[in-house]
């Protein structure tokens, strides 16, 4: 049976990737960091949202990439996991749409070892790596993340906290 599934299209570095629409709460234009000394590598510092400091992740880490210095070009995707809320990184958001389970394959098959990829497929003759928003920390990561952020001397105020705009929340 062919059933479709709704996503949020986003480009990190020459890849196209997808999150299930449900799981992102927010879009953002990027803003400072504050880093953290020893978070892994793929955290590249956390954000003040609202109050509450939240990692952000740079997916083309696991993808091969160094790590992406942060320009405000780029968005801030502002996502729900398991174990709670976290930023993606993304050059640029392109669309939100649907994928076909018949264009679906699993990544295993593809990228072994790649945790962030759940499956690939094809959109408008585009593979897309379709990431699991559960996955962009591993629990190794998050403890590494609340340890580093616990043992940080950093001040929640040399981070910019991140304003909602309309413009860009209302766009999902």
């Amino acid at each position: 049976m062919n059933t479709a599934e709704t996503y949020l299209f986003f480009v990190v570095r020459d890849r196209i990737l997808a999150l299930p629409l449900a799981s992102v709460r927010r879009v953002h234009q990027a803003v400072a960091t504050t880093p953290l000394p020893d978070a892994p590598q793929t955290v590249l510092g956390v954000v003040n949202v609202h109050g509450r400091m939240i990692a952000l992740v740079d997916p083309g880490v696991h993808l091969g990439f160094d790590p992406s210095p942060i320009r405000t070009s780029q968005a801030f995707l502002e996502i729900q996991a398991e174990y709670g809320p976290v930023l993606v990184l993304a050059d640029t958001v392109l669309d939100v749409d649907f994928l076909q389970s018949e264009n679906v394959i699993a990544a295993e098959d593809l990228i072994p070892g790649y945790h962030d990829v759940v499956s690939v497929s094809s959109f408008r003759d585009i593979t897309v790596f379709v990431s699991d928003p559960d996955s962009f920390l591993t629990e190794d990561e998050r403890a590494a993340v609340a340890d580093a952020i616990i043992e940080s001397p950093f001040e929640a105020s040399r981070s910019e906290e991140i304003e909602d705009r309309d413009d860009m929340s209302d766009s999902l």
